[in-house]
C-alpha cells in the first residue's frame, strides 16, 4: 500500500446552506439550484429565491437544463421570506445583483447573470451556459467557506 497525497477536494465536515437568489425565483436561480444540486449534493444544501416571485418556473427553463441532464422537478418560485430561506442560508449567492439591504449582513456572493425571461430558448440555454461556467469557481469558494464553517479555529 503506498501512501497518497491528501485529497485537497475532501467534502467538508459541515454542510453549508446555500439559497441562489434572482428577481423572480423563475429562471437563473432555478437554473443554479439544479446544477449545484447535481454538481455537490454531498456536502452543499441547496435551495433558490426571489425578491419578487414569479409563482411559476418556465418550460423553457426545463427544456435547457434537460438538455445537460439537469431537472427543475421538485423545484417551485418562492420568496425569500417563505421558510425562513434568507435566515436558514449560510450564503446568498445574489445572481440579478438586487439583494434588498435588509439582508446585508448575511453572507453573499454576486455573481450577476443576464435574465433570459421573456427570450427566446438560446437566451436561457445562454443563461444556462453562464452558469454551467461560473459554477466550478463558486463551488470552489463555497467550499472554502464550508471548510472554515467546519474549522472556526
Amino acid at each position: 500500500m503506498t501512501d497518497s497525497p491528501p485529497d485537497t477536494q475532501s467534502e467538508p465536515a459541515t454542510r453549508l446552506r446555500v439559497v441562489f437568489l434572482c428577481y423572480g425565483n423563475a429562471c437563473r436561480s432555478q437554473m443554479a439550484e439544479s446544477i449545484a444540486g447535481r454538481d455537490a449534493a454531498d456536502w452543499l444544501d441547496v435551495a433558490s429565491a426571489g425578491v419578487s416571485p414569479l409563482g411559476y418556473i418556465p418550460a423553457e427553463v426545463e427544456m435547457v437544463m434537460n438538455e445537460v441532464g439537469c431537472t427543475t422537478e421538485g423545484q417551485s418560485s418562492k420568496s425569500l421570506s417563505e421558510a425562513q430561506r434568507a435566515q436558514a442560508a449560510d450564503v446568498i449567492v445574489d445572481l440579478a445583483d438586487v439583494l434588498p439591504t435588509r439582508l446585508a449582513e448575511q453572507q453573499v456572493v454576486r455573481r450577476p447573470i443576464v435574465d433570459p425571461f421573456g427570450g427566446d430558448l438560446d437566451d436561457y440555454r445562454r443563461t444556462r451556459d453562464a452558469i454551467t461556467e461560473a459554477m466550478p469557481a463558486l463551488l470552489a469558494e463555497l467550499r472554502e467557506r464550508a471548510t472554515k464553517k467546519s474549522d472556526p479555529a
